[in-house]
């Protein structure tokens, strides 16, 4: 079994090596495998293709792994502390809470790029803090946090429309924001929130064996000794981080949070 598992996570790290190499090397610009080597290795600093590798191809690509390490890992801890294969950031409203405190942002700073992490981890954290709080006013079980989830998330999405229909500068721009798009990355826009996913992902490392433990159930954890209530918050805290983060970049993604870590299972 065990083998069978490193063979698994071995296929899919040379899986994922292949796709961020086609991310570089198509596009609707053909680019000759000799040039993309020459502007990988910093010989060839002045042409198109150098532009256009570094500027467009690069930081789309590590945009899109980051996403996915971000809400697949997320969608994790959430699967995990909820003990339910339904449960992802969209599913208990940290997505909606990013998204709203990213709209605020477009608002009140659209010319400061660096402050959308910022908000958006902002957003996710309140967000979760809620629900953990509306939770908390009754049992804090499973099924309550996904109920109050949801819940907040109606009122956060309908707070995104309004905001839609009173500012309609930024409504243009919105569409790729809503669906979730890679397209006008930059690397120093990737660079807080990246660092902010890379450290909570291996976080999130250490504390597999608590998630493991939740996953048993209250009481059993509790006979093991583990702090339910606290450490379901940490989780919820880390897994609002890693999607408040990814929604500050790529918008509001959906299902990957949910599908990723259902497949793998």
């Amino acid at each position: 079994m065990k083998k069978h598992k490193s063979i698994t996570i071995l296929l899919m790290c040379m899986l994922l090596l292949v796709s961020v190499c086609a991310g570089i090397l198509f596009g609707s610009v053909n680019i000759a495998f000799k040039d993309i080597l020459n502007c990988l290795t910093g010989t060839d600093r002045s042409s198109t293709s150098y532009i256009l590798i570094t500027t467009v191809r690069i930081p789309r690509v590590l945009g899109g792994l980051f996403a996915g390490i971000g809400l697949s890992c997320s969608g994790v801890i959430l699967q995990g502390v909820m003990n339910n294969s339904l449960a992802s950031p969209s599913t208990i409203g940290v997505n909606s809470g990013s998204g709203f405190a990213v709209m605020l942002a477009m608002i009140f700073f659209p010319a400061n790029s660096f402050t959308l992490p910022v908000f958006a981890f902002c957003g996710a954290l309140i967000t979760t803090l809620l629900i953990f709080f509306l939770a908390a006013l009754s049992d804090s079980s499973r099924t309550t946090i996904i109920l109050a989830g949801i819940t907040v998330s109606s009122f956060l999405s309908a707070g995104i429309n309004t905001i839609k229909l009173l500012n309609t500068d930024i409504t243009v721009n919105l569409t790729s924001f809503l669906i979730g798009s890679l397209s006008g990355l930059t690397l120093s826009r990737l660079i807080l929130p990246c660092l902010c996913i890379a450290i909570a992902f291996f976080v999130s490392l250490f504390l597999a064996q608590p998630l493991n433990m939740l996953g048993l159930g209250d009481d059993i954890a509790h006979s093991l000794g583990l702090r339910v209530s606290l450490t379901r918050f940490l989780l919820l805290s880390l897994a609002s981080i890693l999607a408040g983060c990814v929604v500050s970049f790529a918008g509001l993604l959906g299902f990957i949070g949910l599908i990723i870590p259902v497949s793998y299972t």
